[in-house]
C-alpha cells in the first residue's frame, strides 16, 4: 500500500501536534472571547481535519470546510472566514513568520482566497500575529527552510512587522458583514 505525500507529510510532522492543538484553542479561545466581549455575532466552529485534536486522523481534506482549522460563521452560519493556524519561523532570516506553501495552494484549490487568513501563534511567547490570503502573497518570499529554521520543506514567509494584530481580522470581520 503506497501512501499518499500528504501522508508521508502528516506522518512525518506528527511529533509537532501537540503544539499545534495548543494553538489552535489558544486562537478559538481569544476569538470567542472577543466576539462575546463585542457582542459580535460570530463563532468559531473546529471544522478541519485533526483540528482540536492531537492523534492521527486517517482522512485527508477534500472542502475548504474541512482543509482549514477553524471558520467562523455568522448568525445564519454563513462561512465568514477560513482560518489556518501556524507557527513557524525562519530563524536563519531574523526571525520571519512563514506559512507552509501547501497552506497557500489550498486556499487556491478551493477557491477561498477571498475568505482565507493565516494565524501565527508562538505558543512559548504568545504573540499572535494575523495576516490575509492576499496580502501574504503580495509580500512574502518563497523559499526553502532547513533544519535550523526547526522545520524542512517550502515556506512563504515575511518580516513580523507585515502581519497584523487580531483586530485586522475582527475589523474585516465587521466590515464583510455590513
Amino acid at each position: 500500500m503506497s501512501s499518499s505525500r500528504a501522508e508521508l507529510y502528516k506522518r512525518e510532522f506528527r511529533y509537532k501536534w501537540r503544539d499545534g492543538v495548543i494553538r489552535e484553542w489558544i486562537v478559538k479561545q481569544l476569538l470567542d472571547l472577543i466576539f462575546m466581549q463585542k457582542n459580535l455575532p460570530y463563532r468559531v466552529l473546529w471544522t478541519g481535519v485533526g483540528a482540536g485534536n492531537a492523534e492521527y486522523v486517517e482522512e485527508n481534506y477534500d472542502s475548504p470546510l474541512n482543509a482549514f482549522d477553524l471558520v467562523i460563521v455568522d448568525e445564519n452560519m454563513k462561512i465568514m472566514a477560513y482560518l489556518e493556524i501556524t507557527g513557524t519561523k525562519d530563524l536563519e532570516k531574523g526571525e520571519e513568520l512563514c506559512i507552509g506553501a501547501w497552506k497557500i495552494f489550498k486556499a487556491e484549490r478551493f477557491n477561498v482566497q477571498d475568505k482565507v487568513w493565516y494565524i501565527h501563534v508562538l505558543s512559548s511567547k504568545i504573540p499572535i500575529r494575523v495576516i490575509n490570503y492576499h496580502r501574504l502573497r503580495k509580500i512574502a518570499s518563497f523559499r526553502q527552510l532547513h533544519e535550523t529554521s526547526l522545520v524542512c520543506g517550502k515556506f512563504y514567509c515575511s518580516k513580523t512587522s507585515k502581519w497584523g494584530s487580531i483586530n485586522d481580522l475582527i475589523r474585516w470581520l465587521q466590515v464583510k458583514k455590513k
